[in-house]
């Protein structure tokens, strides 16, 4: 039994969002459920009636009627409520009041905006764009960062019933072409300039070069102008300032599907072209409100900052929170400048209750040796992206004892997690709480059987409302069987190696196509790099495991804090303490690298640079505008050139 962390209060427990809504299925069923586990195998058991639980519980603005709840089974191809109209955005305004968002950025510019406002500046925003001929199922796309501006820009978009994508600022004009090429938006929403890490970076170049090769763009508007260096042949660049003072009018919603497309958001594309994946109006909305309310138990009066940039899934997934007429927090800048102490400080100030962050960010925390944390309303942290080890874990809990600590795993492709919080359940080290209600989810064996207590490929043998309505240009879904349906028959496979406990918690042990499988055993990356990475002297390190001529060959890269540190020392110290946890895993050789190769998101590139060792043309096995830091993969180049004769044909 691992190490018990946390316990749950048991008034936070009466008070829950999530006994609450046990209380309203014991009432409307005749049930007498009092554990998060009968709950769980409830939904599991009864999906069609638990979503539409869901839709009731959270009284879901809609029109008219459904002909059904769930249109066919087993997977794929299913489609949920089906006649039944709704809009996000409706349903956003339908009662909110008060605070709905607090921004910051570097240069300590603050904003504060009322629902009130919120409404009025979408309604401008839409009202511009309908007057300017953009229609339902049109897309308009923004390539901003965190600001106000881009959540406006999603809302005013929703309304009309228009496809919203969200391009990472991070992102050169070549990453983020891949993706607006695709989508052949009809409105451009930019920012010119934006501060990270102390820096002003100007985009007009970047924006200048995606507007002459992407000709569909009809309307471009400026968030942050300078001196109006953006140029379109029809020069139909507006300001969004002037379109918020100029276009002022109510705000209407379209009664959309519940099927019709949301947004599109994108993979990381580390290994050829991203993959458009297109959700649902109505999927998100029963999907997000079960999260964030049920699972996070956030209220109306709640505030929820999650770390993130805009073109990864928790940017989605945190300005849902404005459903529950919860306040957004949001942070346009770096999370280590000027000192680790700026996001702390930050949510100290603005009584931010929920915390979300990444596994890296905690982790560089650990490493820095950072003690303070001091941020007094935080109720909960909550982390994503990568796993965590137990260490992880503790440490946390070291910087602040009485925190609801725990994380969250499931996927840009669904928008959200299979496994989630749990204000009922304990918190055990370096596991995740439980499985999420209404995810039918399995960890099989090699041979494709459950198994509980073992390591295998993470499975979901039902549907959910927010797994993708299909994939942007995949019109005979022949992408979307190939990508999640071509492994098991009418079993979507995730593509996590994880593993589920008797106790219904779970642990995710990296990707499962970047598996360790030295000596006929199969292990998950993130073992090796719970070990690694925390020797002293080690900044960040990639294992990749490959069959070879002569068996296996695994080699450890790793990057330093310090080029003059006794290098054969850290090896050494490497070497050993993996010999005393992982005896089967000792690397073949440990080589030194400048930088480990990262998506823009932060997450290790593992499988890209295992097809580079392996000897595959470098444009097959990675698409460089997909990293933050393309540069590293030089090293990796010309290493698989020597690597030539140990390695198969």
């Amino acid at each position: 039994m691992p190490e018990i962390l946390w316990e749950p209060n048991r008034d936070d427990v009466d008070n829950s969002n999530m006994v609450k809504f046990i209380d309203f299925i014991n009432k409307n069923h005749n049930l007498n459920i009092n554990e998060y586990n009968d709950l769980f195998n409830y939904s599991i058991k009864n999906i069609e009636v638990f979503w539409k639980d869901i839709m009731e519980y959270f009284s879901i603005k809609s029109h008219g009627n459904y002909e059904y709840i769930l249109s066919k089974y087993p997977m794929p191809g299913n489609k949920w409520f089906g006649g039944l109209k709704l809009n996000y955005a409706e349903n956003v305004f339908k009662n909110s009041t008060g605070t709905a968002l607090i921004y910051k950025n570097e240069m300590n510019e603050t904003k504060t905006m009322s629902y009130e406002e919120l409404k009025m500046k979408t309604g401008a925003l839409y009202n511009f764009l309908r007057v300017n001929g953009i229609k339902s199922g049109d897309v308009i796309a923004t390539y901003l960062s965190n600001t106000t501006e881009n959540i406006i820009s999603f809302l005013a978009s929703a309304s009309l019933g228009c496809i919203f994508s969200s391009i990472s600022i991070d992102f050169g004009s070549r990453g983020a072409m891949e993706r607006l090429m695709q989508l052949s938006p009809k409105v451009l929403i930019v920012t010119e300039k934006y501060y990270y890490g102390g820096r002003e970076y100007e985009k007009t170049r970047d924006i200048n070069e995606i507007l002459k090769n992407i000709q569909t763009i009809k309307l471009v508007i400026t968030v942050n102008s300078i001196n109006k260096k953006i140029h379109m042949d029809n020069d139909n660049v507006w300001d969004i300032n002037d379109i918020f003072k100029d276009y002022m009018g109510k705000l209407k919603f379209r009664e959309m599907e519940f099927n019709d497309p949301l947004w599109v958001l994108f993979s990381s594309g580390t290994t050829g072209k991203p993959k458009g994946i297109v959700h649902s109006h109505g999927g998100i909305l029963l999907e997000h409100l079960k999260s964030l309310s049920l699972h996070l138990d956030l209220k109306r009066s709640d505030r929820l900052f999650w770390y993130t940039g805009t073109g990864w899934m928790m940017w989605n997934f945190m300005i849902s929170s404005l459903l529950l007429g919860s306040t957004v927090v949001l942070y346009d800048g770096s999370p280590f400048y000027p000192d680790l102490n700026v996001l702390w400080d930050y949510l100290n100030i603005n009584n931010v209750k929920y915390f979300g962050t990444s596994a890296a960010y905690i982790n560089y925390l650990k490493k820095s040796g950072f003690k303070t944390g001091n941020a007094e309303n935080i109720h909960a942290i909550f982390y994503t992206g990568s796993p965590l080890s137990a260490d992880g874990y503790r440490y946390i809990y070291s910087i602040k004892r009485n925190v609801w600590f725990t994380g969250i795993s499931g996927g840009t492709d669904i928008c959200s997690a299979f496994f989630e919080p749990n204000i009922m359940l304990r918190v055990y080290a370096g596991e995740m709480q439980s499985i999420s209600l209404g995810d039918s989810v399995k960890v099989y064996d090699d041979s494709g059987n459950p198994v509980v207590n073992k390591i295998g490929e993470l499975i979901i043998d039902k549907p959910m409302p927010s797994m993708p309505v299909y994939l942007w240009n995949d019109i005979d879904y022949k992408i979307y069987n190939e990508s999640y349906f071509n492994y098991y028959k009418n079993v979507w496979r995730h593509g996590d190696f994880a593993e589920i406990t008797d106790r219904n918690t779970a642990i995710i042990y990296g990707r499962s196509d970047s598996t360790l499988n030295k000596n006929g055993i199969r292990m998950g990356t993130s073992e090796i790099y719970n070990i690694v990475d925390n020797i002293s002297g080690v900044r960040d390190s990639l294992i990749i495991g490959m069959d070879i001529k002569d068996g296996y060959y695994m080699p450890l890269f790793i990057s330093l804090n310090d080029k003059n540190v006794n290098i054969e020392k850290i090896k050494s110290e490497i070497i050993n303490s993996i010999k005393e946890y992982l005896p089967r895993y000792i690397p073949d050789e440990i080589l030194i690298v400048d930088d480990i190769p990262k998506t823009i998101n932060g997450k290790k590139v593992e499988v890209p640079i295992k097809k580079i060792l392996l000897g595959y043309n470098v444009t097959d096995a990675v698409n460089p505008g997909s990293l933050m830091n393309p540069e590293s993969l030089d090293y990796f180049i010309k290493l698989s050139k020597r690597l030539k004769n140990k390695l198969n044909s």
